[in-house]
């Protein structure tokens, strides 16, 4: 079984994105909200992570500061779940906690 995720990027004249949109071949519903992506890939061949980082020009400071701090909690509870490792996953969760306090979106 084949599964297809794509996203559509639209961009100014600078070749900044302004619009991006997803869809999937399992929905008739398209995300057209999209503010951010932040895919992540391991490249088994190469031991290396390949990485796409995409954002809008009128995504807020402090949105980017959220979605990065929600990310960093979501890749400690996967590390956990694929490692079983609670220490590591324990050293993630406090570092995003303090990236947290230093970007002012917790107190």
């Amino acid at each position: 079984m084949k599964k297809t995720i794509s996203f559509e990027i639209e961009l100014d004249e600078n070749h900044l994105a302004e619009k991006i949109k997803m869809s999937s071949a399992d929905s008739d519903k398209d995300i057209d909200k999209i503010k951010s992506i932040l895919i992540s890939m391991w490249d088994s061949n190469q031991r290396n992570s390949l990485n796409i980082s995409l954002w809008t020009k009128d995504m807020p400071l402090n949105d980017m500061f959220i979605f990065y701090h929600q990310t960093l909690i979501t890749m400690a509870k996967n590390l956990e779940k694929a490692t079983d490792n609670q220490k590591v996953s324990a050293a993630l969760v406090n570092f995003a906690e303090k990236f947290a306090k230093l970007s002012n979106i917790l107190k």
